[in-house]
């Protein structure tokens, strides 16, 4: 093999998947969560003996999961903890930044920067009753905190986060 021979193939093998890769590291899916403090809200709990309780309610837990993509995608639904949702998406504008007056002094969150491309907030509605699951999906839902599931060009797709960014906690007033 002669070495312009060579130095072609060479240059094939190294510059070749640059270029296809560029375009590929899109979507990207981002996940924060955060918990929300419901003051004094407290839980009336019936005893075994008959009485009654009140405890502290469990706070509950707000989550912000974006996707940012090249071109629309369809969301079919996400896994959060193990657990299927049904969602609704809304195509956002960037940057995404949330408040939190309830820690004094704490600065915004900047949750996604500015970018040209396509973000999608995804609210969580309905927990959905569970179906058969391939064997690779439930591995990427027990090695993921969540997992987005979606579909672009008739072909389904499946979007790992590996976990999930925890937010100072807000409380309701």
């Amino acid at each position: 093999m002669s070495s312009k021979n060579i130095c072609a193939l060479l240059s094939l093998l190294f510059f070749f998947p640059a270029f296809s890769q560029s375009g590929n590291t899109l979507p990207k899916a981002y996940a924060y969560s955060r918990e929300v403090l419901g003051g004094a809200k407290r839980s009336v709990v019936a005893e075994e003996n008959g009485g009654i309780s009140t405890r502290a309610s469990k706070p509950a837990v707000q989550y912000f999961i974006y996707i940012e993509t090249a071109t629309a995608a369809d969301i079919q639904s996400v896994w959060v903890e193990g657990k299927n949702f049904s969602v609704t998406k809304e195509k956002i504008e960037t940057p995404v930044i949330i408040q939190n007056a309830t820690v004094p002094g704490k600065m915004n969150d900047t949750l996604l920067a500015d970018t040209k491309n396509m973000v999608w907030q995804i609210q969580l509605k309905d927990k959905m009753k569970e179906g058969k699951r391939s064997a690779a999906l439930n591995q990427l839902i027990s090695n993921n905190a969540i997992v987005i599931l979606y579909s672009r060009k008739g072909k389904v797709w499946k979007l790992p986060v590996k976990k999930i960014k925890k937010l100072s906690p807000v409380a309701l007033s």
